[in-house]
């Protein structure tokens, strides 16, 4: 449960380089939406504790929000940052979303820190989780592009639920990957 420890920070990191640097009115609108979307992400995180209970939970919910992965955030010098979308179902208990949209971007100290402006890269990663509670595993598969080498990635991240109302949910963890093993960290908002 260290990553989850880290996604906090990881996320505040990348948000407050990135809001300093960021080309706000440029060519990469979509990068810098994800950066402000940190930046938002990383406020909420800060203030709220984790969800005590799912029992009173009813219906499905929207989350939406980033993700930042690296070879390895402590060392890394280049990581990329994507769109995060999912829906949980709190009457199955069930998750289901993707990551997309996703721009390498430069990392700067010991953790991810937007450095510059963002450069399209190709990937898509499903997300899914069964059995959800409080605190729950989250399984990730699919493609990234990372130092600008293609690889297949699959894993769990441990993740869970923030706040009274569950409006947020924040994973981290190690994925298996076709040529690296990079470390993942995503927080997401319900709408």
């Amino acid at each position: 449960m260290k990553y989850l420890a880290l996604a906090a920070p990881a996320i505040l990191a990348l948000a407050a380089c990135g809001a300093n640097s960021a080309n706000f009115g440029g060519a990469d609108t979509d990068f810098d939406e994800l950066v402000n979307e940190a930046i938002a992400l990383t406020d909420q995180v800060d203030l709220l504790d984790p969800t005590d209970t799912l029992d009173d939970f009813e219906g499905t919910a929207s989350y939406n929000g980033v993700a930042v992965i690296a070879d390895n955030f402590l060392t890394s010098d280049e990581g990329i940052i994507g769109d995060v979308a999912m829906s949980v179902n709190f009457d199955t208990a069930t998750l289901s979303g993707n990551v997309d949209s996703f721009y390498s971007t430069p990392l700067d100290g010991e953790l991810p820190e937007a450095t510059g402006t963002g450069v399209a890269v190709p990937g898509a990663l499903t997300l899914a989780a069964t059995g959800l509670d409080t605190a729950f595993l989250m399984d990730v598969d699919g493609n990234i592009t990372l130092g600008g080498v293609g690889q297949t990635v699959t894993g769990s991240l441990p993740s869970g639920f923030l706040g009274d109302t569950g409006q947020l949910i924040i994973g981290a963890g190690t994925l298996d990957g076709s040529v690296s093993s990079p470390e993942m960290v995503l927080s997401a908002s319900s709408d």
